[in-house]
């Protein structure tokens, strides 16, 4: 009985997000539809989103310390004795009462901080800009995850009208073999060949519209559909332009990952902190002013308003400020060794990428004409044995052979497209869009 609820507020969820997001274009979908959808909707990126709201809003709360802070105090003091002076000679003297109120109001405003407050800011600035790149990689990811989802549908698509062509084919074998048989012209081995490999071709088209129904079930929910939705593609054109791999390639994809400015980022929050660690050795300097309204009365009366600047200077941590500092040196030496690995492994995924691609592109040029080939020699083979010259397994192994050059054609195709979203993915840019 909890499933139902369950299922119920994922429905309703799904929905809503819809709802927020426009109306959701009608079937058949595009690739670049599907990956646009997959960016609104995917829920990971949501996450993201809220982390760079939380990072953005931490920019503007230590920017609120650069304005003045203003603050109220109101309270109530209950002394045990009357506050008294004794003077030798002249008695004991009352200046107050036990009962005792005060209430002031004071502004203050910070000159100089050695660095800290605008160390903080940088920070914070930097905090915000990571939290941005991560998300936009993020993205990247699902993009690049919609696009693969995306191609596996649009492969088992192309592949059901070719095992279906297959099937019709041993149909009209069978029914041949049956008819020749009954002549007497064929033996029953025949028929039981052609019936086999019927059969087998039935259980092939099975588990295709099986994995078809599992892919667009994973592309409805890497669109961020609802469970059930219908989901239609239409195809997208074929990468024919494999790009050269040149240091143009690897300087572009540098400028372009997100990894990589997120590390830039990271080096501004070090040096931000690193002025931080040095604030703590410089003189802070800052104004005040005090209004009290109400103070105890064994307090000297100096009157309502105060004010004043004040310098405050460490002359001794322990060292700890300095050892801040160094950590912090530290990580920034460590920090460029990263930055030096990642660009090295970044090139290395663009040069796998584009050598996907030029074998993608190549197993393209040669499945293609091997299906011209197997279709005429499946031809041959059926007028043959049609003429009582081919035996039966020399058209059913054709029409296998056809099969097999038709699946290899479209599996050659659907990697040629997965590079194409493995290589953008690689040069830091959103498949499909």
């Amino acid at each position: 009985m909890t499933r139902v609820p369950t299922l119920l507020g994922l429905l309703l969820a799904a929905g809503a997000c819809l709802a927020q997001t426009g109306e959701l274009p009608a079937p058949p979908y595009d690739l670049p539809t599907v990956v646009r959808l997959a960016l609104a909707h995917h829920a990971s990126l949501r996450a993201g989103e809220a982390e760079v709201a939380a990072a953005e809003a931490r920019v503007r709360q230590v920017a609120a310390h650069f304005r003045p802070q203003l603050a109220a105090e109101a309270g109530y003091i209950r002394l045990e004795d009357e506050p008294s002076l004794s003077v030798d000679g002249m008695g004991s003297m009352t200046f107050g009462g036990r009962d005792n109120w005060l209430a002031n109001v004071g502004v203050e405003y910070p000159l100089s901080t050695g660095g800290k407050l605008e160390g903080m800011k940088s920070g914070a600035e930097a905090a915000a800009e990571m939290s941005r790149q991560d998300l936009q990689r993020r993205r990247q990811t699902v993009a690049v995850n919609a696009a693969r989802t995306f191609y596996r549908l649009l492969e088992a698509n192309r592949m059901v009208p070719v095992v279906a062509a297959q099937i019709t084919a041993l149909e009209e074998a069978t029914r041949a073999a049956e008819a020749m048989e009954a002549q007497g012209v064929v033996a029953r081995i025949d028929v039981l060949r052609a019936q086999v490999a019927l059969t087998g071709a039935r259980q092939s088209l099975e588990q295709l519209r099986a994995a078809q129904e599992s892919a667009r079930a994973m592309l409805a929910e890497a669109m961020g559909l609802a469970p059930g939705s219908p989901v239609e593609i239409v195809e997208d054109e074929v990468p024919v332009a494999v790009p050269e791999l040149t240091r143009e390639q690897w300087l572009t994809a540098w400028e372009r990952r997100p990894e990589l400015q997120n590390l830039a980022a990271r080096r501004r929050a070090l040096e931000a902190q690193l002025r931080v660690d040095r604030s703590a050795r410089r003189p802070q300097v800052g104004l005040f002013a005090k209004a009290e309204l109400e103070r105890p009365t064994p307090y000297p009366d100096t009157g309502t308003f105060s004010g004043g600047i004040v310098l405050r200077q460490s002359l001794s941590d322990g060292g700890a400020a300095r050892e801040a500092e160094a950590s912090t040196r530290a990580q920034l030496e460590q920090l460029a060794a990263m930055e030096e690995q990642l660009k090295y492994g970044i090139a290395v995924e663009v040069q796998v990428a584009i050598n996907g691609l030029r074998s993608a592109q190549a197993r393209v040029n040669m499945t293609g004409p091997a299906v011209e080939l197997a279709r005429e020699a499946l031809r041959l083979a059926q007028v043959g044995y049609a003429n009582g010259v081919t035996p039966m397994t020399d058209v059913l192994d054709a029409q296998a052979a056809l099969t097999r050059a038709s699946a290899d054609y479209e599996g050659a195709l659907s990697a040629l497209r997965q590079a194409r979203a493995e290589y953008e993915y690689a040069m830091g840019t959103n498949a499909g869009e």
